[in-house]
């Protein structure tokens, strides 16, 4: 179980059709998203039964900042987004390099 506050939701995204989880970090009492980005995209894979490999991934830390994960390789992307959406193109662009 996850020990990082956090909301989320799971976006189609429009250009590459393929399911986003954008988590923003709740900044709480507790461990950061960014600490704890395993748990967290296990978790919300588990109740919504997606595949992890599969997803793409971009969450607000804890200072306000865009970036993403790598679930294949469980690895960090910096972006350094102002938004979601921005994190995500940023996200697709790196991946079809």
């Amino acid at each position: 179980m996850a020990r990082a506050n956090y909301q989320y939701e799971i976006r189609i995204d429009d250009t590459t059709k393929q399911k986003a989880i954008i988590i923003v970090d709740q900044n709480t009492v507790g461990m950061s998203v960014t600490n704890d980005i395993e748990d967290v995209i296990e978790e919300i894979c588990l109740q919504n039964n997606l595949n992890s490999p599969l997803v793409n991934v971009v969450y607000r830390d804890s200072e306000g900042i865009w970036d993403g994960y790598n679930t294949k390789q469980k690895d960090f992307i910096h972006l350094g987004a102002a938004t979601s959406q921005e994190a995500i193109i940023k996200l697709n662009n790196l991946k079809s390099q």
